[in-house]
């Protein structure tokens, strides 16, 4: 077994006990499962589009090489379905458990955020090419999906801002997906042509500087949608 593989099993215990916690203090509705499909579909749009940004300026600034459109159809529909899918699972385990009872832990939901993206983060450390940049991009991304659960208080905004994020980037636009290449025939074949702190090189995109500048205009986003939720929520909670 790998380092990386080792870290993920490392966090079962964490998840099952602050899992326990989670439920027992805020009730199973608070992990966020009841389904949101329109919701959903703005994490998915959200997702698609930040990723898309990044292909773009890579394109523009000479630093991939399209070389060829057109991949095997279906591998990439049965990919999307099981993104999709995982999204869900992630999302549900690390937001809605280990998230909600780490904050009822520390009596801080922004503090939450960021211990639950770093302890998910850690084996980021270990994949491949992944250096300063891609350790970061994995840190900021539990933030991102983080700040995601809060917005919405459920787990599917964060879970098609997820599935999105790993299917354009991978089976769709050809890059590496956090140095893993999910298909071996996607719809763009392209390939890294200019420096690594520009494309990210074997790790993919997240770990470049166009990769990270679009997370965290995604995370500014939604830590607005979080302040103006919160704020109509108080609205609401003085009419009452």
């Amino acid at each position: 077994m790998d380092t990386q593989n080792l870290a993920n099993l490392l966090l079962l215990p964490c998840i099952a006990v602050f899992g326990v916690i989670a439920i027992r203090s805020r009730g199973l509705a608070a992990v966020g499962l009841r389904p949101r499909p329109r919701t959903f579909v703005l994490g998915f749009l959200i997702g698609t589009v930040a990723i898309s940004v990044v292909f773009v300026l890579l394109r523009a600034t000479a630093t991939i090489e399209v070389e060829s459109v057109g991949g095997d159809t279906g591998m990439i529909v049965a990919l999307l379905i099981y993104l999709v899918l995982l999204a869900l699972i992630e999302e549900a385990v690390f937001r809605g458990l280990l998230m909600n009872g780490i904050g009822v832990a520390v009596r801080s939901d922004w503090l939450a955020v960021g211990i639950t993206a770093v302890l998910v983060g850690v084996p980021y450390f270990f994949a491949e090419g992944a250096g300063a940049l891609g350790i970061l991009s994995g840190v900021l991304s539990g933030v991102m999906y983080g700040a995601a659960f809060l917005a919405t208080q459920n787990i599917w905004l964060g879970a098609g801002l997820r599935a999105a994020w790993n299917f354009v980037q991978g089976p769709l636009l050809g890059f590496p997906v956090s140095a893993t290449m999910l298909v071996d025939d996607p719809l763009i074949h392209q390939m890294a042509t200019g420096a690594r702190w520009l494309t990210g090189g074997v790790y993919g995109p997240e770990a470049s500087v166009p990769g990270l500048v679009i997370r965290l205009v995604v995370i500014a986003y939604l830590i607005r949608q979080v302040k103006t939720s919160r704020s109509l929520a108080g609205r609401d909670g003085q009419a009452a």
